[in-house]
């Protein structure tokens, strides 16, 4: 699988398709961030609810971002120019996961936060796994 079908995969993944994986037009990452946030807190009832959606995810996106690195470990070809824009609109959606994150921990004290908080975690080390990886194939 070539890495541009990676990234529809991934932008394809998300509950209400992620602006910031599907937005490709050059323009100020905090507007798209800012908008991302707040098409979010709008689209569930309540905090609990958000946050077990955000979990998940978290979780789908770890995966599938694991998944790509295991397929260029085993020898896939990669666009370095489609990687770095890729690359930029995943860390754009970290951003957006630890904003919304920060978001609703001053809200409530629901205790999956923790464990979003794990998640972010886990998918920036699978960010870093995936820039490791890309840059030993340049």
């Amino acid at each position: 699988m070539r890495w541009i079908e990676m990234v529809l995969i991934i932008s394809l993944i998300s509950f209400s398709g992620c602006a910031t994986l599907k937005t490709s037009e050059p323009g100020n990452d905090n507007d798209i961030i800012v908008q991302e946030i707040a098409k979010r807190k709008q689209q569930y009832s309540n905090d609990k609810e958000a946050i077990r959606a955000e979990i998940s995810y978290t979780e789908n996106l770890i995966k599938k971002i694991q998944g790509f690195n295991q397929q260029l470990q085993n020898g896939k070809r990669v666009n370095m120019a489609t990687a770095k824009q890729g690359m930029a609109k995943l860390t754009r959606e970290i951003k957006i996961l630890q904003q919304l994150h920060q978001y609703y921990q001053q809200r409530s004290n629901i205790v999956e936060l923790t464990v979003w908080k794990a998640k972010i975690a886990e998918l920036e080390q699978a960010k870093y796994d995936l820039e490791t990886q890309i840059a030993k194939l340049k």
